[in-house]
């Protein structure tokens, strides 16, 4: 390879768990307005009684005032992969304060790549261009190999990583066993799938494989997310092109279980925000909304939804607004969904609207915290927040003005 493997933020994060019931293509509604067709599940949005509740203009309903701590009183228990305004990534000690991947004499010894499912194995790449398998505090394996000229790559499951490549834009990927080494070749027949090239010779073909590898999810010319069957050769179910013809891969987070895909729908943009919900793909590949908070108010949208590693809860981001909106000055706020009651948790954050707060929520291994990134590392005004779901509190934590993007086991 010839530089550093990093986080692939421009995959589709869509794994499917196969399934033999056939699989019909979801009807899927137009842009969620207050006077819609009925939606099939009845979530609603509260509040905890416990909680101080704070009444807002754009949120009748109030939000959850969490209580502000002193970080030095918060237990972090494991391990932050955090990224500096370079895109350097480092695994961060948040005890100690010290990076876990530099030696004595300021040396990465090990570039931090990418979390399995669990958050217990961490992927890297050594200073040799060697891949690497550990925990927080050991090496349980070097010298894995590393398909040639496979850059990017993603977790299959905890035991399986797919490699696909990155300088051509062909159908192929290679499977590989980390405990065994032992490698799989699979090639696809993906049809009409979409080209991106980024530069003369770097070229992509978007597509996400189900740890079954009877599932494919990819993208077609017309810019349509497709539920591809591997086994049968035929489409399964499809989500229709995003507003404004641009696309957010990241946005498409698949269960711990691998058993349902979450995406916010209908998508915009960052510079033009539409009203959307939360729907959920499950086993048969049918869709079903999550939210409807377009129900409730003039304009509401969802933004980078992120399951919790139980898969009971996802945090994500809601922006709500009046017909007469600037995108760029909606307040966002902190929510909650439990997955099996259907119910949203609001949480008063952010004290004003920041162009980059839709960074994705970072959640604890044990799902009982989180952490939220707020500002710029441009001008240095990053604010990493941990909020504790429990006790219902957030403290400011220190983490060089480095944003978090993962939260690795102890």
């Amino acid at each position: 390879m010839n530089s550093k493997l990093k986080i692939n933020y421009i995959f589709i994060l869509f794994m499917l768990v196969s399934c033999s019931s056939p699989i019909t293509t979801p009807a899927i509604q137009p842009t969620p307005q207050k006077n819609g067709p009925v939606i099939i599940l009845t979530p609603s949005v509260s509040v905890l009684p416990s909680a101080t509740i704070t009444a807002e203009a754009s949120f009748p309903e109030g939000c959850i005032n969490l209580t502000s701590t002193d970080s030095d009183l918060i237990a972090i228990n494991g391990f932050l992969i955090v990224s500096d305004m370079n895109f350097n990534d480092h695994l961060l000690d948040p005890k100690t304060k010290q990076f876990l991947d530099v030696d004595k004499d300021g040396n990465q010894i090990f570039d931090p790549a990418l979390l399995s499912p669990n958050k217990k194995h961490l992927f890297a790449l050594s200073n040799a261009s060697e891949f690497i398998l550990k925990t927080g505090d050991k090496i349980i394996r070097i010298n894995i190999p590393n398909p040639a000229d496979w850059d990017q790559f993603q977790w299959l499951d905890n035991e399986h990583v797919v490699f696909m490549n990155f300088k051509e834009p062909n159908q192929e990927a290679v499977i590989l066993d980390i405990s065994t080494g032992e490698q799989k070749l699979l090639h696809l027949d993906l049809p009409n799938a979409a080209i991106e090239e980024f530069a003369p010779g770097i070229a992509m073909v978007y597509y996400s494989i189900d740890p079954t590898l009877r599932r494919v999810f990819y993208t077609d010319q017309s810019g349509r997310l497709i539920l591809w069957n591997m086994e049968t050769q035929k489409e399964l179910a499809f989500l229709p092109p995003p507003i404004y013809g641009a696309l957010y891969f990241d946005k498409f987070m698949w269960s711990p279980d691998g058993t349902k895909v979450v995406t916010p729908w209908p998508e915009g943009s960052a510079e033009k925000p539409i009203a959307n919900e939360l729907y959920v793909f499950d086993l048969n590949g049918k869709l079903n909304p999550w939210t409807q908070f377009n129900r409730k108010y003039e304009f509401a949208n969802v933004e980078s939804p992120t399951w919790s590693p139980d898969g009971h809860h996802i945090g994500f981001w809601l922006k709500i607004g009046d017909g007469n909106f600037d995108p760029f000055r909606l307040r966002q706020w902190l929510a909650v969904l439990d997955t099996d009651t259907l119910k949203t948790t609001i949480y008063c954050l952010a004290d004003k609207p920041s162009p980059q707060q839709n960074w994705s929520v970072v959640w604890s291994p044990d799902g009982q915290q989180l952490i939220v990134n707020f500002g710029s590392q441009l001008d240095g005004n990053l604010a990493t927040i941990l909020v504790d779901l429990a006790h219902q509190t957030q403290s400011v934590i220190d983490t060089q003005n480095m944003q978090v993007d993962d939260w690795m086991a102890p």
